[in-house]
């Protein structure tokens, strides 16, 4: 299961347009460009997708995702299994 987790609000199931694997193109819609791939420390296997222009964007910083990565993550973040990426 894939999760969208936004700046405000609370977090929203994503599931791919093939029901199997995300494409590059559902990813960028979803984090608002171009992306990049942050690992999630406490739970191998997973990883947190994030705008890698977020910061020089100047995009608020998200809670939650900071939590998890253990950095500073900023815009809205795609959470998913490492497997549901080609």
């Amino acid at each position: 299961m894939s999760v969208l987790i936004p700046v405000d609000g609370g977090p929203e199931k994503l599931v791919p347009a093939n029901g199997a694997y995300f494409s590059l193109e559902e990813l960028q819609e979803a984090v608002g460009g171009y992306i990049e791939l942050v690992p999630i420390p406490a739970i191998p296997g997973a990883v947190l997708i994030v705008d890698e222009d977020g910061l020089s964007k100047r995009l608020p910083a998200n809670d939650v995702a900071t939590y998890l990565a253990q950095q500073r993550v900023v815009g809205p973040v795609v959470m998913c299994a490492r497997a549901l990426l080609r």
